[in-house]
């Protein structure tokens, strides 16, 4: 009962840190957007950080202003976000399920060391004995040295 209870929390603990990290993201685009909207070809990146710093010092009001205004970015967003959340939580763990399935079958890992005749197959790898080996190399020497 209590792995189960533990798994819940973590999960909507999981939930609750992609909403927020998602949301921060969805606000900077929110301000961007409105930045641009109002300074149109006069933006520039001292007006965003201003816009930025300002809207999260007074986030709580920013929010509340957009929520009133009904802004289709942010209300449209935030339920994105809200929902993608949810679903990244909820497909996370239907993953693990095939990559246990692939190590089951030994697709992965699964090497072993070649046959003799796998490596000297006549037209890749030919074998010869050290001695043969030795006098061509000898051989080679010599007439580099002509």
């Amino acid at each position: 009962m209590k792995e189960n209870s533990g798994k819940i929390v973590k999960k909507i603990m999981w939930i609750l840190v992609t909403f927020l990290l998602l949301e921060t993201l969805l606000i900077l685009a929110t301000i961007s957007i409105e930045t641009v909207g109002e300074y149109k070809l006069d933006t520039n990146l001292d007006i965003l950080l201003e816009q930025f710093t300002e809207t999260f010092t007074n986030l709580p009001i920013a929010i509340s202003s957009w929520w009133q205004e009904k802004n289709p970015i942010f209300l449209i967003g935030t339920g994105v976000v809200f929902l993608y959340s949810i679903y990244i939580q909820v497909t996370a763990n239907k993953k693990k399920d095939s990559w246990k399935t692939e190590e089951e079958l030994g697709y992965h890992g699964t090497a072993r060391w070649a046959r003799k005749k796998e490596i000297f197959d006549k037209e890749n790898f030919l074998g010869k004995s050290k001695k043969t080996i030795q006098t061509e190399f000898e051989k080679s020497l010599k007439q580099k040295e002509v």
